[in-house]
């Protein structure tokens, strides 16, 4: 109780004004107390709720604070209503953070997946700059100096670890739209590989260290303060005032914010889709001997792209698997059965219930060491490099390198020149 009114105590939920910007402060601290909305105190002042927009778009992920505290995290062993896969209780100290409002939609998806014709089209002004045809070399020449961010960017030499992989397009769109291309339904059927290649890809344009929840935020945040199975004042009784579950979902996804949001202001923690962690379930998992572990103690990190954590439950679930507590994994085998390619996609899944698996994402207000902040960009195993880099090398649309960085939007903004598409438009 004393933990649960240190954090009511921190954390206000009002709705959000717009806040006063100090370049010498992180994004999403300020200087003085707000005199509304949610606020969290820190030691540079107080963390609040901002906006990022996509590079290149006018789309925009809200980001919500949450502050650090000690709880409990997974469920004891004489719960009766208690999964097989939920996870035995243990007491875990987190720093503070933000995450996103909502789960990540399709319109937040789409740039990064558009990423993969755009570094066709760079390769292809790169290759054509040293063409045998003198004529069409002049012209490449010219349209390159006039778009340094394109010069820029086919100069670069990319490698897996500056830059990102773009994924391939989708074998077939009818499995992963199932439910329709809605911009603000969530989007769906990313493999983990990808989910952290999209998070890169957003850190390193915008500068910040988007990543994918540890488990230990994800149910932290899911609580919002609450000790018991569902968030404070949720019950499996009006469970769906909250979630899009069996009983509330006609078996589909739904828009992101519809419902009743937790006491932090998160929307979707429960239903709708389940959201990809980094960490990987093991079921042998031993944690180490402490009191209260840390967040880095308590992260079982993975060591291959498969038996990836799911946490919160979907629209197919029951009120039971949406506890907070509640998890489920990922299972290559099954998840890429109808995937016909050889080695299996390292971007995406293929069947159920992936079209109710998806993301959200988070940020912490300590920025991470880099070899941290690496575990949730790069790969996990030698296995899944292999996997990337086989299909990257081999062309033929499966998959592509590019750069990563905040000029990446300019480059892309110079492909839609009238001189560079004219260029492009003119070598297919």
């Amino acid at each position: 109780m004393r933990l649960l009114m240190c954090l009511l105590a921190s954390f206000v939920l009002i709705a959000a004004p717009v806040h006063a910007v100090d370049s010498t402060l992180p994004r999403g601290v300020v200087s003085e107390m707000p005199a509304e909305g949610p606020a969290v105190e820190c030691e540079q002042g107080y963390m609040v709720p901002y906006t990022e927009t996509l590079p290149g778009t006018d789309v925009q992920i809200e980001m919500v604070p949450v502050p650090g505290g000690v709880f409990t995290f997974g469920s004891s062993t004489e719960d009766d209503e208690r999964g097989e896969l939920e996870l035995d209780a243990v007491q875990v100290e987190l720093p503070p953070f933000w995450i996103a409002k909502h789960e990540l939609t399709w319109e937040a998806y789409w740039p990064y997946m558009k990423l993969n014709d755009d570094f066709v089209k760079l390769q292809s002004i790169k290759n054509r700059l040293s063409s045998t045809n003198a004529a069409e070399a002049a012209a490449v020449k010219k349209a390159v100096e006039n778009s340094p961010a394109i010069a820029e960017a086919i100069e670069q030499e990319v490698t897996y670890v500056d830059g990102v992989t773009a994924p391939t397009p989708l074998y077939d769109p009818g499995t992963t739209y199932e439910f329709g291309e809605d911009p603000k339904l969530p989007a769906a059927t990313m493999t983990p590989y990808a989910a952290k290649q999209f998070t890169k890809w957003l850190g390193k344009t915008t500068g910040m260290q988007y990543r994918l929840p540890t488990e230990a935020e994800w149910e932290y945040a899911a609580r919002a303060g609450s000790t018991g199975a569902y968030p404070e004042g949720v019950t499996a009784d009006n469970l769906d005032e909250y979630a899009w579950y069996d009983d509330s979902s006609d078996w589909t996804t739904h828009e992101v914010g519809q419902l009743k949001a937790n006491a932090w202001g998160l929307h979707d923690m429960l239903g709708n889709v389940a959201e990809l962690v980094i960490d990987e379930y093991d079921e042998d998992l031993e944690r180490p001997e402490a009191d209260v572990l840390s967040w880095q103690q308590a992260v079982n990190w993975a060591t291959s792209n498969e038996a990836r954590v799911c946490r919160g439950g979907f629209y197919d679930s029951t009120a039971e698997d949406c506890r907070v507590t509640s998890r489920f994994y990922s299972d290559d085998s099954m998840w890429k059965a109808g995937d016909p390619n050889s080695p299996l996609s390292p971007w995406w899944y293929t069947d159920y219930p992936t079209t109710g698996v998806g993301m959200r994402i988070v940020r912490s207000l300590k920025p991470l060491p880099p070899e941290i902040l690496a575990r949730f960009w790069e790969f996990e195993s030698d296995e899944i490099r292999q996997d990337v880099e086989s299909r990257i090398a081999g062309g033929k649309g499966r998959g592509k390198l590019g750069p990563a960085n905040p000029n990446l939007t300019k480059a892309q903004q110079e492909l839609e020149s009238d001189e560079v598409k004219s260029l492009l438009d003119g070598g297919q």
